[in-house]
């Protein structure tokens, strides 16, 4: 049985993404829940990937690279690593980038 080659786009660059939490620091949450849009190649069945996570945005980005320090797997990471194209914050409510808790972020 022949294996599927795992396309992997190239990895965004590190740091803050424009449009996240104002009150986070570079690789330093604020504590709150981060809601974030990305924009998915026309190769992908799907247009857009929305996510949340309690670390930065640009942080969380990088971890779905393999080699990083958490080399995320499943579903969404994969996703993300192979159809890639830009973060659309702009897509984001203002109101809804930080909730105080993962259900409301969801």
């Amino acid at each position: 049985m022949k294996m599927e080659k795992i396309r992997t786009k190239k990895k965004p660059s590190g740091g803050r993404v424009s449009g996240e939490c104002r009150s986070c620091s570079l690789g330093a949450p604020c504590g709150g829940y981060h809601v974030y849009a990305i924009e998915l190649d026309e190769d992908s069945k799907y247009d857009f990937y929305i996510g949340q996570t309690g670390k930065t945005v640009g942080q969380r980005l990088i971890d779905n690279w393999p080699g990083e320090k958490y080399g995320s797997r499943g579903n969404g990471p994969r996703l993300v690593r192979r159809h890639y194209l830009r973060m659309r914050m702009d897509l984001v409510p203002g109101d809804g980038v930080v909730s105080t808790s993962r259900e409301d972020a969801e």
